[in-house]
């Protein structure tokens, strides 16, 4: 199988609940809308990557349970390759209460981090990322730079997820080629230098000095700052109505991503993922609003927001919140 993009991360499932507002001490509220989706930072960008036309393979791990069944189904229904998705028998695949609030578009998150081995190096089939044109991946672990250093030589473009500042990331970027860091990440590693650099154009510059060729800085509402070949430039947020932030993030990955193997320039690519992003707002959880290229172009051209099939994949998440005998 030739992959065009192959992810390397920790998948989950997200219950989502949108509702008014958070609740204050002792306040109950009705839940608006919820709905059950396949999560993770990398994981989301395969499917990204997938609904948009990319042929993606996915390596990671998840438990021989109800949640670890539901990543693989939502995995194979949008076309992703699962052949190195493994199962640990007694595991606990991890999973997020999601709560996103129409007040302030915004979302709060409670984790379960489950109950998993750590991929190691020997379970790792090189051949299978070699074959694939990009190399996606969101964790500083030993593994990660294990797999960057083999791969050091061979012609695969790597993208880096850095989403929170860790020392560790920083071993990492002499194999990284397109770093895409959130604004907390980029403020952690400001702060980090001797001389505190507070401005994002100097730490975009001093990432792409550390090995990237491309730096980008997501800032949410601000949209976001890019660096390539000395040049820094801004590409602002599309005007949608936001319904729920959750995965736009790694929504923006995917789409970058797909950007860059459909040739198109980084200012280009930049547009790309935010709108992409942008769409992926106006329907709840990180999945089900996510669109395909024709949509991508029907709202580039349009500026109107057009899902495909956006009420059955609505319905169809939505019932998955009651686990069916499938997944037993």
């Amino acid at each position: 199988m030739d992959l065009d993009v192959v992810g390397i991360g920790v998948p989950c499932v997200d219950l989502l609940f949108n509702i008014d507002h958070l609740p204050d001490k002792d306040e109950s509220l009705p839940i608006q809308e919820y709905s059950y989706q396949g999560g993770g930072k990398v994981a989301t960008a395969l499917v990204t990557l997938a609904r948009l036309g990319e042929q993606t393979g996915f390596i990671g791990k998840v438990g021989n349970d109800k949640f670890g069944k539901f990543v693989t189904k939502d995995f194979k229904e949008h076309g992703v390759d699962t052949i190195h998705l493994k199962y640990e028998k007694a595991g606990k695949t991890p999973f997020s209460v999601v709560l996103s609030d129409q007040k302030t578009s915004g979302r709060n998150i409670l984790y379960n981090k489950g109950e998993l081995e750590t991929l190691n190096y020997s379970e790792i089939d090189l051949d299978y990322i070699k074959q694939a044109d990009f190399l996606h991946m969101a964790y500083p672990r030993k593994l990660e730079y294990e797999i960057l250093k083999e791969i050091e030589n061979e012609d695969i473009t790597t993208i880096f997820d850095a989403d929170f500042f860790e020392t560790a990331i920083i071993d990492l970027l002499p194999f990284i080629n397109v770093l895409i860091t959130s604004q907390e990440f980029a403020e952690g590693y400001g702060e980090s230098l001797d001389n505190e650099l507070d401005k994002f154009e100097d730490i975009l510059l001093k990432l792409s000095q550390e090995g990237p060729e491309i730096v980008v800085i997501t800032m949410g509402k601000e949209g976001s700052l890019i660096y390539y070949e000395n040049e820094v430039f801004h590409q602002e947020v599309f005007s949608v109505e936001t319904k729920d932030t959750t995965g736009a993030g790694d929504v923006y990955h995917g789409a970058f991503i797909y950007g860059l193997l459909n040739n198109k320039s980084i200012k280009e690519t930049a547009k790309i993922a935010s709108a992409v992003s942008a769409i992926k707002t106006t329907v709840i959880g990180g999945r089900a609003g996510i669109p395909t290229a024709g949509d991508l172009n029907y709202f580039l051209k349009n500026n109107a927001v057009r899902i495909t099939d956006k009420k059955q994949r609505i319905k169809n998440y939505r019932n998955n919140f009651h686990i069916g005998s499938e997944l037993k």
